[in-house]
């Protein structure tokens, strides 16, 4: 839900995310990325460099990103999607683990390059924090995940898919995830499999492993909205609204999918177990705004009620995204690093 523009430090993505130097100079944080041509997106422009690439949003902020190929699923291909993906990673039939990354609606970062952005901060080494300092000295001491396949999707509506028709029903919203996740695993058989969700993602995600058991090995939710109204929803669009109207977000045109009424329809809401026996992650910043203080309090009842699969964790300094380093608090980041780590161990297991 969250806006890029300005609001860097408080959803936790790292500062150098984002790049104004020339676009020829531009590197991916694994290093050059081929791109052989130049193409051309409605809303979300990609340029060839002599080294990587630069996606620029409609706000003109550039941030590295991956190559990008095109992906159908569903029946008949009923779904086109970009997919982003890492040239380096292993194939997916011989992933430890595979990784679906699902973005959030509604702003600037709705798009799948923003989700490769976080994970790779989880996964890779930084190559841009400054040597010697706190959080370089902490990321050494902290072991990255290994031979993983991580895919990141652009939902309909959104990104460079803003020229598909957007999900604007509930049914079509969970049937979009749901086959998007069968046609990961069908590519990748006998592999476990994690989704990690951001903001309405992660509800979503939440709804589709609890109507197919054993499809989603494990979860890791960033920023969820509780959808109960009075409790998440309504407040969150509130702090947005509010967000809008101050003029510290911009729009995006290149976001035309607004999830909020099907997003109301979620019916885990006020459910003690809504993950049931799915492992899960639950990573909530402490100064994400888009949550209130009875949310988290619920937050914990469900910890409290289901503790062998659910492990909830209020992140310090950390906003409504907590996947990637967190400026001035570098524990936040290795404790983050450290219990994904462990989530995507325990599901080879």
């Amino acid at each position: 839900m969250l806006g890029l523009s300005g609001f860097l430090l408080l959803i936790g993505l790292p500062i150098h995310a984002l790049a104004h130097d020339d676009p020829a100079s531009l590197r991916t944080q694994e290093g050059p990325v081929d791109c052989p041509a130049l193409l051309s997106i409605r809303t979300l422009k990609v340029i060839p460099a002599t080294k990587g690439t630069a996606l620029v949003t409609p706000a003109g902020s550039r941030f590295r990103h991956f190559a990008m190929r095109p992906h159908s699923f569903g029946e008949n291909g009923k779904y086109s999607t970009t997919v982003y993906y890492s040239t380096k990673s292993v194939a997916p039939g011989k992933a430890s683990v595979v990784v679906g990354l699902f973005h959030g609606m509604n702003a600037e970062i709705s798009h799948g390059g923003s989700m490769f952005n976080m994970m790779q901060a989880l996964t890779k080494a930084e190559k841009n924090i400054e040597p010697g300092s706190a959080l370089d000295q902490m990321r050494k001491k902290t072991p990255r995940v290994q031979d993983i396949y991580a895919e990141a999707p652009d939902l309909p509506g959104c990104g460079n898919n803003s020229d598909v028709t957007p999900l604007d029903t509930y049914e079509g919203i969970i049937d979009y995830y749901t086959q998007y996740v069968k046609d990961l695993r069908a590519r990748a058989p006998n592999r476990p499999f994690v989704a990690v969700g951001f903001c309405y993602s992660s509800g979503f995600l939440i709804e589709v492993s609890r109507r197919n058991p054993g499809l989603i090995d494990g979860l890791i939710l960033t920023g969820l909205i509780v959808p109960e109204r009075e409790l998440g929803l309504e407040f969150a669009i509130g702090v947005e609204s509010e967000m809008y109207r101050s003029g510290s977000l911009a729009k995006n045109p290149a976001v035309q999918t607004r999830a909020d009424p099907a997003y109301g329809n979620l019916p885990w809401g006020n459910q003690d177990q809504p993950t049931g026996t799915t492992p899960t992650l639950l990573l909530i910043g402490q100064k994400d705004p888009f949550q209130s203080e009875s949310a988290k309090s619920v937050f914990q009842a469900w910890t409290k009620k289901n503790p062998s699969n659910l492990k909830y964790l209020e992140v310090k300094g950390g906003g409504h995204g907590v996947l990637g380093p967190i400026e001035g608090h570098p524990n936040g980041f290795v404790t983050v690093l450290t219990e994904v780590n462990r989530m995507l161990k325990r599901v080879q297991k």
